[in-house]
């Protein structure tokens, strides 16, 4: 995944479109890979000491760009998922979307109709912002920012080589939520 995902970097970086093309797709599937090694470490399935589970889940939530919340919290909440077999969020897009205005309730639609994951990029936003705005999740705020810096940093770094790479990512990122989609609407028996 770590030796992939640099690979995919490189390749997004470089002249010519076939290069450019290899980059996306080994992006979003080392991304992919990543997420579904985080369900493993989630379990404690790939090492025998659980120490090790939580370093190597730590370090592949930054590759998936889903490190703004711990291991131990994304673990926390999984296993929730299995327990209570339902898909435990402290964020209901349900809710929030009820009560937006009309035009974002028609953007996230026109956007998922389009085969963009909205929804997927508001739950990603929410874990960025509810840190700021909640005061019983102002602990969190250190992490969100240190992880907020480390992606800024490595966005600022492609487009500083090729603004181009920086949209190859920004594409392998929607078509690794895209996956993840479809991989979890087959795994699961609830909405």
């Amino acid at each position: 995944v770590f030796l992939g995902h640099a690979l995919a970097l490189v390749l997004l970086v470089q002249d010519g479109w076939l290069a450019f093309l290899a980059g996306i797709v080994l992006a979003a599937h080392t991304m992919l890979i990543a997420a579904y090694l985080v369900h493993e470490c989630a379990h404690a399935t790939l090492f025998a000491d659980r120490r090790n589970h939580a370093r190597m889940g730590e370090a592949l939530l930054w590759i998936t760009g889903a490190g703004y919340a711990s291991f131990e919290r994304v673990q926390h909440m999984h296993l929730r998922h299995h327990q209570d077999r339902a898909d435990v969020a402290l964020f209901d897009y349900r809710d929030f979307l009820r009560r937006a205005r009309p035009w974002v309730v028609r953007t996230v639609e026109a956007l998922e109709r389009a085969h963009v994951p909205a929804v997927e990029l508001l739950m990603h936003a929410q874990v960025m912002v509810r840190p700021f705005v909640e005061p019983a999740l102002r602990g969190h705020r250190d992490r969100v920012v240190r992880m907020l810096l480390s992606r800024v940093a490595l966005f600022a770094l492609l487009a500083s080589v090729s603004v181009w790479a920086l949209g190859g990512f920004a594409l392998a990122y929607l078509l690794f939520l895209k996956g993840l989609f479809l991989g979890d609407a087959f795994a699961h028996t609830y909405p």
